[in-house]
């Protein structure tokens, strides 16, 4: 494939089929071969990356260009006409449709039989020794991590094998549990829901539906992205601007994190949840990736009624403050005068009054009030005429 093989009008072979330039091509058989393995190759990354196509579309198009020179080789081959093409194309999806049809069917007759025999015992052991043998991988690791000083580095010698004994004993108890629920549980994969579907089928749902909403959380961190920038160039206030930037570096590292996350096969996924069979006993929160969220598979049983018990008493406590009416907010009480003397009355009455105010309030402060009165104020009373 080293030579300039067009020159020639040499046919040359490439995934079992024969190819020739056409007149006045230019492309060589190099550029040919390239082109076509790279719309091969995002062909089939579509189905992982559907926003690789826009991404690469100069280049796609560049590859368009390049294949369009060459043609088919084969002696005798008899070119389809378009409605040939249609014709077939139609009878296979006709025929794959025919086939998804009755492939469905059966499978939800064997669903249908299968979720007659549901037993929840075994159902239930199933997902305890997943739990148990996630634990039981965490306690290992943390072993192996504290003899090769990974972990703890700093640790005296006495506290190690305190830890390195206590740790030897949880696995033992941890392997015992899960070869007694091993014995109930028999072929974990054979072992179906209530619905019947069988651990298999509900990873290829999983995958499914984890495929969808990576997509989308994609597409909606790079139309975000964008607004963000925008924004901060906009914004003044030096707290929203930090804000800002903190929100951005997030949803670039997590965008970063979903764009590059590998094709997964339905192998790698949970069948009890839409993630990748990545759980660890221990909650964790990737500051890599944007904070993405790793732990206990919420199906397990000993994490599900930790769940359970905090949520039962987080709403307890929502209802206990729900009860109690809001304390009223305190009222400063209106300040009233001591005493109200009219202005227009005997002298000796007055002064009689004044004098008795004075004898019990020393400092009381004399305001003129309304109607020709005097109001009498205790001396701590800013005056506010």
């Amino acid at each position: 494939m080293g030579v300039v093989l067009y020159r020639l009008n040499v046919a040359v072979e490439l995934d079992g089929m024969l190819w020739k330039p056409l007149p006045g091509a230019t492309a060589t058989a190099e550029e040919f071969a390239t082109a076509r393995s790279m719309v091969k190759e995002i062909h089939q990354s579509l189905w992982w990356n559907p926003w690789v196509l826009a991404d690469r579309s100069t280049e796609y198009d560049s590859a368009l260009q390049v294949m369009g020179q060459w043609t088919r080789a084969e002696p005798g081959l008899v070119r389809k006409s378009s409605a040939e093409y249609e014709a077939e194309f139609k009878r296979q999806m006709a025929e794959d449709q025919a086939r998804a049809a009755k492939e469905q069917k059966q499978a939800e007759s064997d669903r249908a039989e299968r979720a007659a025999c549901y037993v929840p015992e075994v159902a239930r052991a199933r997902l305890s020794r997943l739990e148990e043998q996630g634990i039981l991988a965490a306690l290992i690791s943390e072993r192996d991590q504290i003899i090769s000083r990974e972990l703890f580095p700093l640790m005296d010698d006495a506290a190690r094998e305190r830890r390195l004994a206590d740790l030897k004993a949880e696995i033992t108890a941890r392997e015992r549990a899960v070869g007694d629920l091993a014995v109930v549980v028999g072929d974990p994969e054979a072992v179906c829901d209530e619905r019947g579907w069988l651990p298999a089928e509900r990873r290829e749902a999983s995958l499914s539906a984890f495929r969808v909403r990576r997509e989308a959380q994609v597409l909606e961190l790079r139309r975000e992205i964008p607004l963000r920038e925008a924004e901060l160039k906009t914004v003044k206030d030096r707290a929203e601007r930090a804000r800002l930037r903190e929100a951005l570096r997030t949803d670039k590292a997590r965008l970063v994190s979903l764009e590059a996350m590998p094709p997964l096969t339905s192998a790698e996924m949970c069948p009890e949840c839409i993630e990748p069979a990545r759980h660890s006993p221990a909650v964790t929160i990737s500051l890599v990736d944007g904070g993405h969220t790793r732990g206990p598979c919420p199906a397990w049983p000993q994490w599900a009624k930790q769940v359970e018990t905090l949520r039962s008493e987080v709403l307890k406590l929502a209802a206990k403050r729900a009860a109690v009416p809001p304390a009223a907010a305190p009222t400063t009480p209106k300040a009233e005068p001591i005493a109200v003397i009219n202005a227009d009355g005997p002298i000796e009455e007055v002064t009689a009054k004044l004098a008795a105010i004075q004898a019990e309030h020393p400092g009381a402060r004399i305001r003129r009030g309304k109607r020709n009165r005097w109001e009498i104020w205790p001396s701590e009373q800013p005056d506010i005429r």
